[in-house]
């Protein structure tokens, strides 16, 4: 008997983010994989990260606090539920 085990997909890859007045827009690569299912937002504090929100496309935006600076990474998962490791994080600050 023999059997093969699904990879994990991909890390994420080129997180950056943007102001647009109080609007923060986050933009990456799509994963290289053809069955990603959607990509999380994660928010990420001190010791803790709280789920901003999800999406099925690379690209996601949210309304930010003015003052506020904010921490951000993304994973991928796939049809089956598998999720890639979190990407790299990126900070902005809403001015």
């Amino acid at each position: 008997v023999a059997s093969r085990t699904k990879p994990i997909p991909k890390t994420p890859q080129g997180l950056k983010a943007r102001t647009e007045g109080t609007r923060v827009v986050l933009q990456w690569q799509p994963n290289p994989e053809p069955d990603i299912r959607k990509y999380v937002i994660y928010k990420l504090g001190f010791f803790s990260k709280s789920k901003l929100g999800e999406t099925e496309k690379p690209g996601f935006a949210f309304r930010g606090e003015k003052g506020k600076s904010y921490r951000i990474k993304i994973i991928a998962i796939d049809s089956t539920n598998l999720e890639s490791e979190a990407s790299e994080d990126v900070s902005i600050e809403v001015k």
